[in-house]
This record gives structure tokens, sequence and C-alpha cells, in this order.
């Protein structure tokens, strides 16, 4: 909120800078991690008060800050400094906090979600031609007939796509494999 209200208070000083350089285009500017700075044209260099320091010039313009945008830059730099201070704190609280029992939930939950996910896409992967969904029984068995993995399909049709003539070889070729497990 503080930081808010600084930065309100910086827009509210650019207007009196515009009515004191008498020139409504001039804005902020930001250049090499230095914010704030008025980029008065040479032309207008001689309006710019004497108490106005000089942060850099360059063969067009000068660029200045006014006290007061320098002490609002420092009250900027303290308010940003303690929100990082807080923000750092709010998120090894967090970490503690979520230590122990909540750390074990959290990861049982995670890996449950992994395995829906991937029970999910083999289920869009069994819908589409050539795949079928497994046959699921009591037996404590897997079974696999003419397995194929749609990945390394994937990359070999892509392989076959990239040849100029586009014929199978060894290189393009997958076998589908028969598993058991029991």
């Amino acid at each position: 909120e503080e930081i808010s209200t600084i930065k309100a208070q910086l827009q509210e000083h650019l207007g009196d800078v515009r009515k004191q350089l008498r020139n409504s285009a001039i804005e902020y500017k930001s250049v090499s991690g230095t914010d704030y700075l008025i980029e008065v044209p040479l032309k207008d260099v001689d309006r710019v008060p004497a108490a106005w320091s000089v942060v850099s010039r360059i063969k067009a313009c000068h660029r200045f800050h006014t006290p007061f945008i320098v002490e609002c830059a420092k009250k900027l730099a303290q308010c940003k400094e303690r929100l990082a201070i807080e923000s750092d704190r709010c998120w090894i609280q967090l970490l503690s906090e979520f230590s122990g029992e909540s750390y074990a939930l959290f990861r049982g939950v995670i890996n449950k979600l992994a395995v829906l996910d991937c029970l999910f896409s083999l289920a869009e992967v069994a819908k589409l031609p050539g795949y079928c969904r497994p046959e699921i029984s009591e037996k404590r068995e897997v079974i696999l007939e003419d397995c194929r993995h749609p990945m390394v399909e994937r990359l070999l049709q892509e392989k076959r796509r990239a040849t100029d003539d586009g014929a199978s070889s060894s290189a393009t070729t997958y076998v589908p494999n028969d598993v058991r497990l029991t």
C-alpha cells in the first residue's frame, strides 16, 4: 500500500515538473536501472532549477532527479526491501508449516494424481485407431500382446516423413512385442 502511495505521489509530482518546465510532453524515463528520470531536451535545460541533480547527459538531452524524486526513490527502495524480507519470511514459514505430516500427505496426493494422469493419457491413446483398452481380470498377471509404445511410434512416423521417399527401412520400422509377467 505504501508503495502505491509513493508511486501516486511521484505521478502528481510529474504534473508539477511539467508546469515548471512548461513542457507537457515530459515523462519519466528508466535507464540502466535508474527510474523516474526527467529527460529534459537541451533547449529547455535553462529552465531546470539548480536544486535538481544531473543523473546523466546525452547528446539530445540531460536527465535529472528532483530532490523529491530522490527522497521518494529512497522510500521506494526501503519499501521494496521490507517487502522482499517479509516475502522471504512468509515463504520460510509456509515451508516449515508444510513439513512433516503435511508433506507426506501432499506427496501422496501428488503421486496419486500422477497415476491418474498416466491412466487418463493411456485411456486417450486406447481410443485411437490400432490401439485397445486393457482387459482387467482377477489374476495376478500382466499379458501384453503386440504391444507398441505410442511415443516411439510417433518418433518413427516423423522420421519416415522426414525421408524423401517415405519408404520404410529397418531404422524406421517398429516391431511390436509380447510380454508376459506372472
